[in-house]
Order: C-alpha cells, then structure tokens, then sequence
C-alpha cells in the first residue's frame, strides 16, 4: 500500500506541475515593451527575492517572486520585509539619490535609504518621488508599471531601463 501511495503522490505532483503549461498560463514570450517573463496577468505576489537577468549585455539584479525565479510579477509596498526590498533600496540610492556616482542618474531625493530590507516609509517616499520623477502615478508601490518604467542601476553602475 505504501508503495502505490507513493506512486499516486509522484503522479499528482507531476500532473500538478504540468497544469499551467495545459491550460495556457505559463510564461507568455517577451516582448519589446516588456522583457519580462511574467506569470499570470496581474501582479498579486510579494517580491521576496531576487534573479540576475542578462538583458543584451547588460546584467540587472531585479526583485523576483522568489530567488533566481526569473518572476518579476510581483509587488512590494509598505511593510514588506526581504531582500527584494533591499535591492529595490539600492536601485533606488543608485539610481534616484542625489548624491549617487551612478552614471545616468536622477537627483529625487536627498537622503539615501538606509538599505536594511524593510519596506517602511522613507523607501515608500523615495519610490513615490521616482514615480513622479518618471509621470506615472506617485503611490509609493512598486509593481507591474513601475518597474517598466524605474531606472535600475546594472553592474556596471549605470542606471537604465530594464529592457532598454
């Protein structure tokens, strides 16, 4: 009996795991716009981790569902705790701080983040004056839009749009 047991539970995962790419919802092909690998139409997950993504030549470390998923559909706002976070607040400093060596840089804001992994106030400022910075809608949340349109800094200090 434990041997059929464990059969039927292998069977189940391996059908479980197939699910998404029999209904259609795996990885739709990149696009111009956006080269992302995105998951499902709407942003609903916390970034938690991180993936480095080759871009051409560039290289980007970007928040990720997960670390080294490639699932970049996901949001982080206030209150969120992860190393997501933390690399939003070094794209953030590297990229929008005025005070950054960062090549191609915005002078948005004066103090640099404290990059400590937690999603409070000063990081929701800080992204909410990038947003404008870009005119696109200042709510101090970084998802879908915001990260087609941020600056993130590369490996090699420059600070570009993912995808551009």
């Amino acid at each position: 009996m434990n041997l059929l047991r464990r059969r039927a539970v292998r069977i189940a995962a391996g059908a479980l795991a197939a699910l998404p790419f029999l209904v259609g919802v795996a990885a739709a092909p990149a696009s111009a716009a956006d080269p992302a690998p995105l998951f499902g139409a709407a942003a609903s997950s916390s970034c938690t981790g991180t993936t480095k993504i080759y871009l051409g030549d560039r290289l980007f470390t970007m928040p990720t569902v997960g670390n080294g998923t490639n699932n970049l559909n996901c949001v982080l706002s206030r209150g969120n705790q992860s190393g997501a976070v933390s690399n939003l607040q070094r794209h953030l400093n590297a990229c929008y701080w005025s005070g950054s060596s960062a090549g191609g840089h915005r002078n948005v804001f004066g103090t640099a983040l404290v990059v400590d992994g937690n999603f409070g106030g000063n990081t929701a400022s800080a992204l909410a004056a990038a947003q404008r910075s870009h005119s696109i809608a200042d709510d101090g949340v970084y998802g879908p839009q915001t990260r087609r349109t941020l600056l993130f800094v590369t490996d090699t200090s420059v600070c570009v749009r993912y995808g551009q």
